[in-house]
């Protein structure tokens, strides 16, 4: 028997997906939208490590989503940058004060970098990666297994290994389109994640890193962490119904709310070192379903505001 069978279960989901979702979800949980705050540093060539903060807005099926950044250069002047996946098409672009000085809409390497990218950070709205008619798990070997997204007439492949603790700790790719000018050139590309914490039912990591190259030669181009998070959770049927066309059009305005509609991480994340993590037999710690009723209602009345 090979070591591809050995790493499928029964039901030919890979054991180490299916470990990992037992550990980063809760049955019968989705999240059909979320809304998160960043902060960290975004390398500029020459210019070197600026820091960002950004917000990102994110619909889970299908996949879409809006990440807008404002980049450092100097007090008081900032590159503001958004890149977006939306039906059929995606886009990214960047401003200093009105002067565009980048802009890049439609196209299959465009579209297929920015899938990707929704693919790789799932591990923040993790029920997203259960299978699924647009998502198939196969199994490499014990601890990494191949993610499969199909989105309209576009497929992405990611690679996903995890650590000896059951999470997602690394995502590539020998293949991601990078815009280099006005052309798109193909690299291999990877995300690393850390220090996971509980929030609203769901193991999302609040590190991350993301770096163009080769494993062991790759360099990082963005590092960050998530401030505050927002889930909007619905039953499978919502996920994929028109309440979800409904989330969609509130992606735009949602990049607009105060600060003060977000959780605070101090508040609603929680470390994996606590000890209330684990229980008695070492499993993750979820606080029961009276707990995770009430942060459920918390989400659902946080989204609506």
């Amino acid at each position: 028997m090979s070591d591809t069978e050995t790493s499928r279960g029964a039901d030919g989901l890979p054991r180490c997906v299916r470990r990992y979702l037992s550990l980063a979800t809760t049955r019968g949980q989705v999240i059909v939208g979320c809304r998160l705050r960043q902060r960290g540093e975004f390398r500029l060539g020459p210019l070197g490590w600026r820091r960002f903060e950004a917000t990102q807005s994110i619909h889970t099926r299908p996949p879409r989503f809006s990440w807008d950044a404002r980049i450092r250069l100097v007090p008081g002047v900032a590159i503001r940058v958004r890149d977006a996946l939306g039906e059929g098409t995606a886009m990214t672009e960047a401003r200093l004060f009105r002067a565009p000085l980048a802009r890049a809409a439609g196209g299959a390497d465009l579209i297929s970098g920015a899938l990707q990218r929704f693919l790789a950070e799932a591990v923040w709205y993790p029920t997203t990666l259960r299978p699924s008619r647009s998502l198939r798990w196969s199994a490499i070997d014990a601890r990494s297994a191949e993610a499969r997204l199909v989105d309209g007439g576009h497929t992405v492949r990611l690679l996903f290994e995890f650590g000896g603790d059951g999470l997602v700790e690394r995502v590539s790719t020998p293949a991601r389109a990078r815009q280099v000018g006005k052309r798109f050139v193909y690299a291999p590309w990877e995300g690393r994640f850390g220090a996971y914490h509980w929030w609203n039912g769901v193991l999302i990591p609040r590190r991350a890193e993301a770096a163009w190259g080769p494993p062991g030669e790759a360099e990082p181009y963005w590092r960050g962490r998530i401030e505050a998070a927002e889930l909007e959770l619905g039953t499978l049927g919502e996920a994929e119904g028109t309440f979800n066309l409904r989330l969609l059009r509130q992606l735009g305005p949602a990049l607009r709310r105060p600060r003060s509609s977000l959780a605070r991480p101090t508040a609603e994340l929680r470390s994996t070192d606590d000890p209330a993590y684990a229980d008695e037999r070492g499993r993750p710690n979820r606080g029961g379903s009276e707990s995770r009723t009430k942060r459920s209602s918390s989400a659902r009345t946080e989204a609506a505001r």
